[in-house]
This record gives structure tokens, sequence and C-alpha cells, in this order.
């Protein structure tokens, strides 16, 4: 049975948008719909070429890129950024709970995309988060996928 899927990829770089594209061909495959939530970027322009009108998109305002070449600078500006980050963590969820009810979206898919998962659409979707895992890293397994409240 085709599910509806919202899938929110992180936009810093290009590794998020690339690990997200097999996943997202895979599950086009398999007849299931999918919109792809995502900030402006190099990663969307990628998603955007490669699946072209296979997917509908969703754009919207990212958190702050304090970055610098220097790590002491980046924490400072990261630092000062937080009261930003938090206020488009709360952004971003409450549009997720929006896509969900207004698409009746069944899954959401995060890869990095920590607000996205935090909504509180848990009632009418399933949540799967992707996940870096190395083995013996900080999540203790080599899988790559963390899921809660259902399995992609």
């Amino acid at each position: 049975m085709a599910r509806r899927i919202l899938f929110a990829v992180h936009d810093w770089g290009l590794g998020h948008a690339t690990r997200s594209l097999v996943l997202i061909r895979a599950l086009l495959e398999r007849g299931d719909a999918v919109t792809i939530l995502m900030a402006e970027s190099p990663g969307l322009a990628l998603l955007r070429t490669e699946l072209g009108d296979a997917c509908e998109f969703h754009e919207y305002e990212d958190l702050p890129k304090p970055f610098s070449r220097y790590p002491a600078i980046f924490y400072l500006r990261m630092s000062l950024a937080v009261p930003r980050v938090w206020l488009r963590f709360e952004l971003e969820q409450r549009l997720t709970e929006r896509l969900v009810r207004a698409r009746r979206i069944d899954v959401v898919v995060s890869d990095s995309r920590s607000a996205s998962g935090r909504a509180r659409c848990r009632a009418t979707a399933s949540f799967i988060r992707c996940a870096r895992s190395f083995p013996g890293g900080p999540h203790g397994s080599s899988a790559p996928w963390s899921a809660r409240s259902g399995t992609c």
C-alpha cells in the first residue's frame, strides 16, 4: 500500500541530501508519495535535479549557519545564535505538524532534522530518524537507522 511520506533533510553540505536521495528513490520505486522538507541549498538543488517532479518540495528558512575557519569563533557564534536556533526549531516543528495534518502524512522520515522529529504528530504519523552510527561510536551500533514509532 502506498504511503504518504514527509522526508525532512538537513541542508548543511551535500552529505545529507546524497544519503537521503538513495532512500527517497527506493520509496518512490515502492510507489510511495514523497514530500521533501528542506531549506534552499545546494543539497535541495541536487534533489530537485535528480528527482524532478517525482516529489513535492517544501522549502523553509533554516537554522543560522555561523561557520568559521576557527573552531573557537564557530562555537562563539553558535552560542550567540542559540535563541534563533530554538525559534527555528519551534517554527519547523509547527510546520511539520501542519504538513502532516494537511497532507495526511503517514510517515515522517528525518535526516538530522531534530525539530521535524519532535513534532507532536505521532498520533497520526510514524517517525523514523536517519542517524549516522559507527561501531563503538556514541550509539554503539553500526545500524544506519534509528527508528521510533514504526519502521520504513
